[in-house]
């Protein structure tokens, strides 16, 4: 018998393979705060599409250790740039 949560737990470990994958791929990459700030932002923002993905219907929240307001910033654009192309290059994989 299917749990009753199975699709939630299908999306929670398709989401976190997913960051974990970039995570271990960027880990390398990562030398200073900001490296961390756009690390973490990239796997949340992963974690959130695959999550809105595959349940539409169901309403979610994200708790996340990262401030925004760095993303918020007036020299933030080019962060911004590279978390969008990241998290592209993510799901296009």
């Amino acid at each position: 018998m299917a749990s009753p949560y199975s699709n939630e737990l299908a999306a929670a470990k398709k989401a976190a393979t997913l960051a974990a994958l970039q995570r271990s791929l960027l880990q390398s990459d990562v030398q200073s705060k900001l490296d961390k700030t756009l690390l973490r932002s990239l796997i949340m923002a992963v974690v959130s599409f695959i999550l809105e993905r595959e349940l539409p219907s169901q309403p979610f929240s994200l708790v996340a250790e990262e401030n925004s307001g760095d993303l918020r910033n007036d020299g933030a654009q080019e962060i911004l740039d590279r978390i969008r192309h990241l998290v592209n290059d993510t799901l296009t994989t």
